[in-house]
């Protein structure tokens, strides 16, 4: 039986509480289909999160109405990063309550984010997919795109972590090496460490883009600071360990985390990172250890620690390994240029904006 559904623009900032209120349940509808044991954001938290993303970049979102039922069955966005247009790459996304794939929505919303990308000329367009919703995969495989970017989610369970293999970790690095200063940090960056940070940033990110794929990108305080604001908005805590040479305090390692009091029981484990010149001597490790020995000692509520990682990061894939760190989602990035997706979804010229679809 064909149905009509309508496509039209949709921001949080300017929708009332029923559209809201849709959006949430399909959020949520879509979250517990690839995690279903995992609690979701309060709509609260979700909004708050939502908002200051756009802090950080720009976005051009849609949702897709189901005509007889006003329920929300779709939504779509392009996000668009402050860097060179030309070479930046766009990222989208594209969820569909699974209730009503197979009738062309997907494709629908692709083709106003391959219009919107030629607006903004963004040359290249990435999304993600993961292994517990394939029909994403199976949605963009078509299409010719790429995977440039392979990782994973990691959940650990804190009560089955072995507190002597922590212990030994302490101890890193062996003796004989150059003594270590570890530090800590909890919200933001220290102002007399804040240039020293991006810095650091800066070094990690070069040492692995081309491993990566990822795009030029210059690190600022500026940035830092930025994206503690958009932390600290979305109502995360967070806290911050780092490793310095004892002799020049110079910045040799940094690990974090952040988690949301009102889901005590869960943290997450964020960016770990030695400067290249700086491993093999046990500084991720004993990093690592400290931060666990902080959540054993001061958080005692918290169950679960969850990570992502790329594939090819086997120096922190092998430490998480030996914590006792398992599989829980697997990742794809892909990428394609914009105009190989016009290409294929057979558009010369954009026809008037419509927004409507048969189905």
């Amino acid at each position: 039986m064909m149905s009509e559904f309508t496509i039209i623009p949709f921001s949080v900032d300017s929708s009332n509480q029923k559209q809201i209120d849709a959006w949430y349940a399909l959020r949520r509808s879509l979250r517990r289909e690839i995690l279903p044991d995992e609690s979701f954001l309060t709509m609260e938290e979700l909004l708050a999160q939502c908002r200051a993303m756009h802090e950080l970049r720009e976005s051009i979102e849609w949702c897709i109405w189901h005509g007889e039922d006003e329920a929300m069955v779709g939504h779509a966005g392009v996000f668009f990063s402050g860097q060179d247009s030309g070479n930046d790459p766009a990222y989208f996304t594209i969820q569909v309550d699974q209730n009503y794939r197979r009738n062309g929505i997907g494709s629908a919303f692709l083709r106003k984010i391959v219009e919107t990308a030629t607006e903004q000329d963004r040359k290249i367009l990435r999304v993600q997919t993961n292994d517990r919703c394939p029909p994403g995969e199976k949605f963009i495989t078509p299409t010719g795109a790429d995977i440039v970017h392979m990782g994973h989610f990691n959940i650990l369970v804190l009560k089955d972590v072995e507190k002597s293999l922590i212990n030994s970790w302490l101890g890193l690095p062996v003796q004989g090496s150059r003594e270590l200063t570890v530090g800590n940090w909890e919200g933001i960056t220290p102002e007399h460490r804040i240039q020293e940070i991006s810095d650091f940033y800066q070094v990690i990110y070069e040492a692995g883009r081309e491993q990566h794929g990822h795009s030029a990108y210059r690190f600022t305080p500026e940035d830092v600071r930025k994206g503690e604001k958009v932390s600290i908005s979305m109502g995360k805590k967070s806290y911050a360990i780092y490793a310095a040479d004892a002799e020049s305090d110079k910045l040799l390692g940094l690990t974090k985390i952040s988690w949301y009091p009102s889901r005590p029981s869960v943290v997450s484990q964020g960016y770990t990172a030695v400067l290249p010149d700086a491993r093999g001597r046990g500084i991720g490790r004993r990093l690592k250890a400290e931060m666990l020995q902080k959540v054993f000692r001061d958080m005692p509520e918290v169950e679960h620690m969850k990570t992502g990682n790329a594939d090819n990061n086997d120096a922190i894939l092998k430490i998480n390994s030996e914590l006792g760190f398992r599989h829980q989602m697997a990742t794809n990035t892909w990428q394609i240029k914009t105009a190989a997706l016009k290409e294929y979804l057979g558009i010369s010229t954009f026809s008037p904006k419509t927004g409507h679809i048969k189905v």
